[in-house]
């Protein structure tokens, strides 16, 4: 059906798979990208896949370089949380192991920082290989954004809108702009398309149909810069409001991450009877040495970003609390600033921080 007609489009035209490509890509195969490049994508394209169930850094940092010399990986998918794991442990794959084969390297799951995408251009890549950031969702069935091959990168795009996708980027009203954050739309529909939710017409209807008129919400928060590559600003619900100033989750972390002491980042919003919302930063760190740290991160976003955006609080941690795919569970954080409930833990993949959290 369409899934497998979008599944196999995107192998093809996104990641470039042929029928002699070794696609190691060790994402879940419950999860939308586990799915559409290590089930249907490839297999309907006639290529081999290295299939691994484990940590990526287990028992040591070298387990996937290793995995990837020895079955010839061509092409490699990685999520951009593990990226920052082994950027702040100083990993050096080409140093010990052989990736001559590889000729591209996926990324997707969350928005990819700058230093995070040079980290993986440079020391996976060896400043040759092709950063093939991508951007979908469950509910899309695939990319919906995407770098293609042979394009003309630039650090952390998410390129352009994939072949048959109509989408734009509106402001509030549902008018089209460019220039400027917005609110990631799709006008037409795709093979792929979720066309329900089972036994729930009316939160499908709500979730995707209700915000604009005709157009699909996505719920994600984009920009496109005057070449047209676009970016992924984070979830549209994730913006904080800062005295009328919006920004995005994203923002604010890519601008903590590009400290070079910095490895990992969340930013939130809390109430603030003075700005209506007030930011809160979480960061783990990649120096032994944090004496200073939070002033200096303060001063960091001021110049990255302005004096707006400059937190309320930073607190340090030892991790960040993640779902078993990689992504931050921002609302975890929020409940525990404002005492509230925390809801559904189930894909928590680390729930030791939440005693770290406790203690703060």
């Amino acid at each position: 059906g369409g899934f497998s007609v979008f599944a196999g489009h995107q192998a093809s035209y996104l990641v470039d798979i042929h029928q002699n490509d070794v696609l190691f890509w060790p994402a879940d195969v419950g999860w939308i990208t586990g799915l559409v490049w290590n089930v249907y994508g490839l297999l309907i394209m006639g290529a081999s896949a290295v299939i691994y169930d484990g940590a990526l850094d287990y028992p040591t940092m070298d387990r996937i370089w290793e995995i990837m010399s020895k079955y010839g990986a061509t092409i490699f998918g990685i999520s951009p949380t593990a990226v920052r794991l082994f950027k702040k442990n100083n990993v050096q794959p080409l140093d010990k192991h052989s990736l001559d084969k590889l000729r591209n390297i996926p990324t997707t799951g969350e928005p990819l920082d700058e230093d995070s995408w040079w980290w993986l251009f440079e020391k996976v890549g060896n400043k040759k290989i092709p950063v093939m950031n991508l951007s979908g969702g469950t509910e899309i069935g695939g990319a919906m954004l995407s770098v293609f091959p042979g394009m003309k990168l630039k650090p952390s795009t998410v390129g352009i809108p994939v072949p048959g996708m109509d989408l734009d980027i509106v402001d509030d009203d549902g008018n089209s702009v460019r220039g400027k954050n917005g609110y990631l739309v799709i006008k037409s529909p795709w093979p792929a398309m979720t066309r329900g939710l089972l036994n729930d017409d009316d939160r499908y209807i709500k979730t995707y149909w209700s915000r604009f008129e005709n157009m699909w919400f996505h719920g994600d928060y984009v920009f496109a810069d005057e070449d047209n590559l676009w970016y992924m600003q984070g979830r549209s619900d994730d913006v904080i409001n800062v005295s009328g100033h919006r920004m995005s989750t994203a923002e604010i972390e890519h601008a903590v991450i590009s400290h070079d002491k910095i490895s990992d980042a969340a930013s939130i919003s809390i109430p603030d009877e003075l700005t209506g919302e007030a930011i809160i930063v979480f960061f783990v760190s990649n120096d032994d040495n944090c004496v200073g740290l939070e002033s200096e991160i303060m001063e960091h976003i001021s110049k990255k970003i302005g004096k707006i955006a400059k937190p309320k609080q930073i607190f340090q941690l030892s991790d960040l609390p993640k779902t078993r795919t990689g992504k931050i569970m921002r609302r975890l954080l929020k409940s525990k600033l404002m005492g509230t409930e925390l809801g559904d833990l189930s894909s928590l993949e680390n729930p030791d921080v939440l005693d770290e959290i406790n203690k703060l």
